[in-house]
């Protein structure tokens, strides 16, 4: 019985990863690198980018409470729903408004969403983000070799409440 187990554990993590990006945005603003290991077979974290309009681009990290299959579900319907988003939900603030209104009601009791939601624009290399719950953000600054720990106001982990109080930082 335990080896079954183990082994659709496996499973679902196989299918989890199938989900994260096969390549990473080609852009010559930015050079992207990212860094998945779970702390089992299957999980909630996740990643992904989102073409967000004319030389903007949207991009997500994210991870829902708890571990292992039920987390790794959630996480799948967090991907759905991004990947629904309606084309004029432009703004971070915009997606996780979106993605909480359906999530809330939908997850069991004391499961939840922390994510980081940034769209920078590549040309003007201005960027916008909201904060749902998740730790601050770092970026790699290759000018000066320095890390930059980002401030964020943001709002609750999403499917928690319908009000999250979701804003741009």
């Amino acid at each position: 019985v335990r080896d079954a187990l183990n082994e659709e554990l496996a499973s679902v993590g196989r299918i989890q990863r199938e989900f994260l990006p096969k390549k990473l945005p080609d852009t010559e603003a930015m050079t992207w690198a990212v860094y998945y290991a779970t702390s089992a077979s299957a999980g909630g974290d996740y990643y992904d980018f989102f073409p967000s309009g004319e030389d903007r681009l949207g991009f997500i990290i994210a991870d829902v409470s708890g571990h292992g299959s039920p987390a790794a579900i959630v996480m799948s319907m967090t991907r759905l729903l991004l990947h629904t988003l309606p084309v004029n939900a432009t703004s971070p603030e915009e997606v996780f408004e979106y993605v909480n209104r359906l999530l809330v009601g939908n997850l069991l009791l004391g499961q939840f969403v922390t994510a980081f939601y940034c769209i920078i624009d590549e040309r003007s290399g201005e960027v916008e983000y909201s904060n749902a719950g998740h730790c601050p953000p770092q970026v790699f600054r290759s000018a000066t070799k320095t890390i930059e720990k980002l401030t964020t106001t943001g709002g609750l982990p999403l499917g928690v409440t319908e009000n999250g109080g979701y804003v741009i930082g």
